[in-house]
């Protein structure tokens, strides 16, 4: 798979961790328990679903904490190390006659507890479709993502961090979908797999079509971040941006007040340890790495900022539609009756954390966030997947939210012109945000001839597809909804079509094996050495399409041959082939496929089906020693 960028390893040694640690708000744009996981108060709590919206399934249609066995290393011929990971199955809406699955793809933080909301809440948009498609539903939790008992290894030490890589996780889940037909599916010809994923997840999605195309008929990539950077300071400018399309004042308010903030910063040690009062900081700023101090205080004020805009009127839950918005941050700015913009600035911070349920004072030390971070075995989910996010994001992701533009915006950064373009595969659909911060790292142009499709939602935040549809919806995502729903609708039945038809090469083929179980049904000859039905025989043209070009020849010859004994000289013979049925030729002697054969009488016949016989026999032996061949050759 292709990548943008390369780093060199962060090494983060193995240290405490600090008691009752609790991480800033947004770590390298990732909040608290994930991108795409309900917040903190809600997480630790049982998922409620919204009756309004939809039902929450019933539990004997679920497995909840089901795992498989998957190889640490899929690449290594060494390494045969397994670990377990998890996943989640809701059966409810299957029909096995159609045979569609769909499979959700988890990000960074545990799919449980918190996560299951994917495949549980029958409101969530791709359970709705679960049910009109009459899919299966999975979920399948990210490798090292996981709490120690279900990650490689039960720890994230740098050693084991090595395979904790982009290609290793697109290859767990080949290895699930595999083990899946085989555990849930075995008697569905051909499931019709379609991923789906938000953020990182939905990059995943998108990246898996690209490297595995066999594996699925199409994926559904949400907010994707998948053209890579580094140095991402687009996403203050987008954060900016939204700002000022929503109200203009409200953005320069909060740009005088950071300001202020960081002139205060580099003030002096006096105007810092008010700024400790002021902020309810639970930790002084470290006078002996001012620099490092200073600019974690101020990344986690930005990070306040990240997370108003970045769920922003999502139907996420109760505290992006009515707590935690952009127009609720801003009518705090706005607010008159305060007159120093810094306290207002304060009060947004405040908002913010009632909203989500953070009490207590903020964290303020650099030191205590680098311990928490080297923990690398750790019973706290959290604190794993955030040092799993710092990893990706440091070796392989980049996507750090810089103010390093300097164009003297309310964040100071400016957008990069160009972004590398990592999709060439076929049938994805990429909605985005028009007021998604991460949107210029999304891929945004639509390829008819790929069957990929790329827009954005107007006047929508983060993921806002995936969630509950609700009445307060725009018209913009009620729009994207049918738009992705299209899509959906062609590929199950493109596959479904390729299911039952197979290729115009794979009819032909086939159709010579009717011809040919005609001929053994007539002649007594078993059937076991090729595929019996029509059916089968497109199974085993895909599966074995090499060898199957050479046995069509094969075949083709063979017949040829056959016509040919069976008419010497160009003139009919009493023994041919196609006849009418008459009473020398009953019915009965008809073979299955609906191929007659006049048996005649006397000597003459009996050479006739003996030379059928003899061919086909050599023709059989003819495949089985090409493909012999052709199986050593690759060996060599």
């Amino acid at each position: 798979m292709i990548r943008c960028f390369k780093f060199l390893v962060c090494t983060l040694a193995i240290s405490i961790i600090v008691a009752e640690y609790n991480p800033p708000p947004f770590v390298r744009g990732r909040p608290r328990k994930g991108l795409v996981n309900h917040w903190l108060y809600t997480e630790d709590a049982a998922i409620k679903c919204d009756p309004a919206n939809g039902d929450t399934t019933e539990d004997k249609y679920l497995v909840l904490n089901e795992t498989i066995n998957q190889y640490v290393d899929h690449f290594g011929s060494d390494n045969k190390t397994m670990w377990k990971q998890r996943y989640q199955y809701n059966s409810k809406f299957f029909d096995p006659k159609n045979g569609t699955v769909f499979l959700m793809l988890g990000g960074e933080s545990p799919i449980f507890p918190g996560g299951q909301k994917w495949i549980l809440c029958e409101d969530i948009t791709m359970m709705k479709w679960a049910q009109e498609f009459g899919a299966a539903a999975f979920q399948l939790e990210h490798r090292f993502y996981g709490p120690s008992e279900y990650t490689p290894f039960g720890n994230q030490n740098t050693e084991n961090l090595k395979y904790f890589t982009i290609d290793q996780a697109l290859a767990d889940i080949k290895e699930f979908i595999n083990q899946m037909n085989q555990k849930y599916f075995a008697n569905v010809p051909k499931p019709i797999w379609i991923t789906f994923g938000g953020s990182y997840p939905g990059s995943l999605s998108a990246w898996f079509r690209e490297t595995y195309p066999e594996m699925t008929a199409g994926a559904v990539s949400t907010s994707s971040a998948v053209n890579l950077f580094v140095d991402y300071y687009g996403y203050a400018v987008n954060t900016e941006k939204i700002f000022r399309e929503i109200n203009n004042t409200c953005a320069d308010n909060v740009k005088t007040a950071f300001t202020d903030i960081i002139n205060r910063v580099y003030s002096g040690a006096a105007e810092r340890r008010q700024l400790v009062t002021d902020f309810n900081l639970c930790d002084n700023f470290t006078e002996t790495a001012i620099t490092k101090a200073a600019q974690f205080f101020l990344q986690n004020l930005y990070g306040y900022f990240q997370g108003y805009t970045q769920y922003t009127g999502d139907n996420r839950d109760n505290t992006s539609r009515y707590c935690v918005s952009v127009e609720i941050a801003c009518g705090i700015m706005n607010n008159a009756s305060e007159p120093d913009l810094t306290k207002r600035l304060i009060n947004v911070l405040n908002h913010y954390d009632q909203c989500v349920g953070s009490t207590g004072c903020r964290t303020n030390s650099y030191a205590d966030f680098i311990s928490y971070s080297r923990n690398s075995s750790s019973k706290d989910g959290e604190a794993l997947s955030n040092r799993g996010w710092l990893w990706q994001t440091c070796t392989e992701l980049g996507y750090y939210q810089t103010t390093d533009g300097g164009n003297g915006g309310m964040f100071g950064s400016s957008v990069p012109l160009e972004c590398t373009n990592l999709v060439l595969g076929t049938k994805v659909v990429f909605p985005n945000g028009s007021h998604d911060p991460w949107q210029s790292l999304g891929y945004t142009k639509a390829d008819n001839q790929r069957d990929i499709d790329a827009f954005l939602i107007n006047g929508t935040a983060h993921c806002a597809d995936m969630y509950a549809p609700s009445a307060n919806d725009k018209a913009s995502l009620v729009d994207a909804r049918k738009r992705i729903h299209n899509h959906l609708a062609k590929w199950i039945n493109d596959a479904q079509i390729s299911r039952t038809q197979g290729s115009a090469s794979s009819t032909i083929f086939c159709g010579l094996f009717a011809i040919r179980n005609g001929l053994f049904e007539l002649i007594g000859f078993g059937a076991n050495r090729f595929p019996r039905s029509v059916s089968d025989c497109h199974r085993v043209y895909k599966a074995e399409r090499a060898k199957n070009v050479m046995r069509f020849f094969i075949l083709l010859l063979a017949f040829i041959a056959v016509a040919l004994a069976q008419f010497p000289g160009g003139h009919n013979n009493a023994g041919g082939l196609g006849e009418k049925i008459t009473e020398d030729n009953p019915p009965e002697t008809q073979a299955a496929e609906g191929i007659s054969i006049n048996e005649g009488s006397g000597e003459d016949d009996s050479n006739s089906v003996d030379q059928v016989r003899t061919a086909i026999f050599h023709s059989a032996d003819q495949v089985h020693a090409a493909a012999a061949g052709a199986a050593a050759a690759r060996r060599k």
